[in-house]
């Protein structure tokens, strides 16, 4: 068909057109003119057939649906009641729903939305949204953001990790090689690199782990105290710190025995210890005795120490330890809820386990659960609860005997030590599975005690009473004992430690207990090599004996050189100087060499 054209004059006026009105066609290219009806034509006629230029018109066009398989320009407006659907939209100058394109004076009349909550303007709060339809935030992201080029912004803020493959900088240093790009604390960095002041700051320094320096560390305080160290664990009153090396002090070494309200007990006391290492490494022998040597004092505020030592001042061997054999306790656990809640513990005093009643002379047991531990009913331990140790037991190396054992678990109960007091460990029941071991720290070390050390193993003969009355003049207590063997060898010296493990002695007076130290006396009571002649009892616990009621054959009893705690249990056969102060006559003092 030929290009027609509708003339205007001939539509009706002011009336619109339904479809079945005939309507006057002219042909341009021969002038003809036909009528038909819009419904006949509206197979063919499009918007060339309507306007004066073409698929253009400069008025407005509306519809109630509009589809074009190709462009549709609006130079003008466009106005859209609903939807509008379309696989690309470009607009450089012009209005939809409000909003102006292409010009500076951009209006946020109505929000606009792409795919639910693909991107969001929402102008009801002046915020964009990207996977999220309600944007807290001037830009906010629901998912992750991927960016090719760099980032800036004022300030960074991450409520969960900030993660770099090469380079967190920071004022032109890389944080990785700081603090390691895993977090752990890199190798790398200095003080320099995390202070605006070089390789100083005047502000604290908190570390929370282990701190290396590998160079030399100044503290340059312009007066006063430089160091103070002390634990803030109220189970843990003291600290250790360790030197390999001299130590020089140029003006004053202030030994303190302890500080106003540092010890539950409220009695002070120090120990300056010496061990010499050569002699550690040295074989059994005499020398061994030496191994170690110590400076002690202590103060008690009440006076109830042997011969009213209300305080002392000493120097002494530390004997050498008993023969033992520490047992893997990585995965053991240890419940001493039995002593947290005894009612033989003290408010504010260190109560001792001798002084128990029920338990007699014992510790309530403590139980050990380890995995096929092998160690059986009646067997000796000792058992080391070192100052971080969080139970109700005092920091010491401890005698023990296991009561009862099962393939799986161990009942021990404890001799010589001490309850801690109830201000530093209320009563309860909820230390039933404490560690042995915490950040690579030992709380709490087992040994099964050995033979190395035993006097003479299988050869023990007899142990009996002697009587003070043997000597000349007769001394003040029965304190002494007899060991004798069948057979010499025995090696033992004058004023050698030694440890005595029975299954406990009953006699006229001091009951001997399990475990019990002293000192030897005479190295050869009868001459013969087979006898030696034993001050039982120690600095802290001295003894008067009586005759035995059964005496102890060659079973049931072994003696060990050394000590199970050489550091407390010294005797008086270790003193090299020893001072007393007398609480009842306080001007006398008396020196014993």
């Amino acid at each position: 068909m030929s290009t027609c054209k509708v003339p205007i004059s001939d539509l009706p006026e002011k009336k619109p057109l339904v479809g079945n009105e005939s309507i006057p066609i002219v042909d341009i290219d021969t002038g003809l003119t036909k009528k038909s009806t819009l419904n006949e034509l509206s197979s063919f006629v499009t918007l060339d057939y309507v306007t004066t230029g073409g698929n253009t018109t400069t008025n407005g066009i509306k519809a109630s649906t509009l589809s074009a398989t190709g462009d549709i320009t609006v130079c003008g407006n466009l106005d859209v009641n609903q939807t509008v659907t379309t696989t690309g939209l470009n607009a450089t100058v012009g209005t939809i729903g409000g909003a102006t394109f292409g010009s500076s004076d951009t209006l946020h009349a109505y929000d606009f939305i792409v795919d639910t909550d693909t991107f969001v303007v929402d102008t009801g709060v002046n915020k964009v949204g990207i996977g999220t339809t309600t944007p807290a935030e001037k830009l906010t992201v629901a998912g992750n953001i991927s960016a090719s080029g760099s980032i800036t912004a004022t300030d960074v803020t991450a409520s969960g990790s900030i993660i770099a493959t090469t380079e967190i900088l920071s004022a032109g240093v890389n944080i990785n090689t700081l603090f390691g790009s895993g977090g752990g604390g890199g190798s790398v960095g200095t003080l320099q690199q995390v202070t605006d002041l070089g390789n100083s700051t005047t502000n604290g320094i908190s570390a929370q782990g282990v701190s290396t320096f590998n160079s030399e560390v100044q503290l340059l305080p312009p007066l006063g105290r430089a160091i103070t160290a002390r634990s803030t664990n109220t189970n843990n009153p003291g600290i250790q710190a360790v030197f390999e090396g001299p130590i020089t002090v140029g003006h004053d070494l202030f030994q303190k025995s302890g500080f106003t309200n540092g010890f539950a007990d409220n009695n002070n006391h120090f120990h300056a210890l010496i061990d010499i290492n050569r002699i550690e490494q040295e074989d059994e022998s005499d020398v061994k005795n030496i191994e170690r040597v110590q400076e002690r004092y202590y103060a008690v505020q009440g006076n109830f120490l042997a011969n009213n030592q209300a305080a002392f001042w000493a120097w002494h061997q530390a004997a050498r330890g008993i023969d033992t054999t520490t047992v893997n306790t990585d995965s053991a656990t240890l419940d001493v809820s039995l002593l947290q809640n005894s009612t033989n513990r003290a408010l504010s005093s260190q109560a001792f386990f001798a002084s128990n009643t029920s338990p007699a002379g014992t510790s309530e047991p403590l139980i050990i659960s380890k995995s096929s531990h092998g160690i059986t009913t009646g067997a000796n331990v000792q058992m080391e609860f070192s100052q971080s140790f969080p139970g109700p037991i005092v920091a010491a190396n401890l005698f023990g005997k296991v009561t009862d054992s099962t393939t799986n678990s161990l009942s021990v109960v404890l001799y010589d030590g001490n309850y801690k007091s109830l201000q530093e460990v209320p009563l309860g029941t909820s230390q039933t599975a404490l560690n042995f071991t915490e950040n690579s720290e030992s709380l709490v070390r087992l040994q099964t005690v050995g033979t190395a050390t035993v006097v003479l193993a299988g050869q023990e003969n007899e142990l009996a009473f002697y009587n003070k009355t043997n000597f000349s003049p007769e001394r003040s207590k029965n304190e002494f004992i007899t060991a004798s063997f069948s057979t010499t060898g025995h090696n033992l010296v004058k004023n050698e430690h030694v440890t005595l493990i029975t299954s406990g002695i009953t006699t006229a007076g001091d009951d001997i207990p399990v475990k019990e130290e002293g000192y030897i006396l005479d190295p050869d009571l009868d001459g013969d090599g087979l006898k030696v002649l034993i001050v039982l009892g120690r600095r802290i616990k001295q003894y008067d004996l009586g005759t035995f009621s059964t005496l102890v054959g060659s079973s049931n009893w072994t003696l060990h050189k050394g000590s199970t705690d050489g550091i407390h249990n010294d005797t008086l056969g270790d003193q090299f100087y020893n001072f007393n102060a007398n609480n009842i006559l306080s001007n006398r003092s008396r020196f014993t060499n």
